[in-house]
């Protein structure tokens, strides 16, 4: 996580000295030497690398399992709907599920409306399938998606709607973590209906 923090002042101060030096135009060297200067760097192959991460995600079926041994200890009251996205025009739906990414902890448990297109992801190392509503912005040129997980006995592909039908969902927006501590989130759908 370090080198990661390390890596993005990197590409800021980057693009920092790139803004800064508007009186004169610097050659890529030049700008180089000075984000190794910064570093404390003799030259950028003294940068550590880091390799990549396979980052695990909760199966569908694991979550399942923990939402019915949760939902046994309480009772959630799912008819009232705390953000209904329907209603809102395409670019207010948009910015809504990007800040739902990234800060879920201001909208964790709420009850959620939100309509899109259904679509299935596989996982192809494991098979599992997850399942999402996509929701295009008012250009229909970007894609804002929530996974999520229908609770009940539902089976794929006979209980869903087609991949790419408008569906409509209502749940509430739950945050998880895997154990590498990487944060995780989805809604836990109560009604799923095709429109």
């Amino acid at each position: 996580m370090m080198k990661k923090l390390l890596l993005f002042f990197v590409f800021i101060s980057l693009i920092f000295i790139n803004f800064t030096s508007c009186s004169k135009k610097q050659s890529p060297q030049e700008l180089e030497d000075k984000v190794n200067q910064l570093m404390g760097l003799e030259s950028a192959k003294e940068l550590p690398i880091q390799e990549a991460e396979a980052v695990s995600i909760p199966s569908t079926k694991e979550l399942i399992e923990e939402h019915k041994k949760k939902s046994s200890n309480k009772n959630e009251d799912n008819s009232k709907i705390d953000l209904d996205l329907t209603k809102m025009s395409a670019t207010m739906i948009y910015t809504t599920v990007f800040d739902m990414l990234i800060m879920p902890e201001e909208y964790q448990n709420k009850n959620i409306k939100v309509s899109g297109f259904f679509y299935v992801f596989v996982n192809e190392l494991t098979d599992e399938k997850y399942f999402a509503v996509i929701i295009p912005d008012a250009t229909q040129c970007c894609q804002q998606g929530i996974e999520f997980i229908w609770i009940g006995d539902h089976n794929y592909p006979q209980d869903y709607p087609e991949i790419g039908q408008e569906i409509e969902i209502t749940g509430r927006y739950q945050i998880t973590e895997n154990e590498e501590g990487v944060t995780y989130t989805y809604l836990k759908v109560s009604d799923l209906k095709a429109l």
